[in-house]
């Protein structure tokens, strides 16, 4: 592996890289150690050699498998930070089941969303159908994309403070 004559013929396999990736486990887990402080390294390399056993790369050199598996590496500890900051936020998110609504009340302000809809003046209505529409994407004639997010935005700031209004 370390040959500087090695030619393509003689480059290892994947499974013969993994192979080499454990007999330097030791060095890997350590490096997995230093970023890692819960005693997550050895399920990061296992998860780390399946993931380089299941890609489609293919590598001339061994060397760029190498580095294949430190990108690797590198991104299921990041991945295991993420995971860790997901659940301590879901750890202070209500259930779902929780709705701070009652039924009542969000009936009463759907009526009053749709009933500021029909007071709003046709132009705003329009602006509103053309942002909001299943034909957006296309835009308005003569519209830019972002003239027509202001002019939904005015539409819809004019329906919140009819709404308040009216409660």
């Amino acid at each position: 592996m370390n040959d500087k004559n090695a030619s393509v013929d003689t480059s290892l396999s994947k499974p013969e890289l993994v192979l080499e990736f454990w007999a330097f486990r030791s060095r890997f887990l350590g490096y997995i150690r230093q970023r890692v402080s819960n005693g997550c390294a050895e399920d990061i390399f296992q998860e780390a050699c399946v993931k380089f056993l299941a890609s489609e790369a293919v590598f001339v050199y061994p060397q760029a498998g190498t580095r294949y598996f430190c990108r690797i590496l590198r991104s299921l500890i990041a991945d295991h930070f993420e995971r860790g900051w997901w659940l301590e936020y879901r750890e202070h998110v209500p259930e779902e089941s929780c709705n701070p609504w009652p039924e009542q009340e969000q009936r009463r302000l759907a009526e009053l969303v749709c009933e500021a809809s029909r007071r709003l003046p046709a132009k705003d209505r329009r602006s509103l159908a053309a942002y909001f529409g299943p034909d957006a994407a296309d835009g308005a004639p003569g519209h830019s994309r972002g003239n027509m997010r202001r002019r939904a935005r005015n539409a819809v700031r004019k329906m919140r403070a009819m709404v308040g209004e009216e409660r």
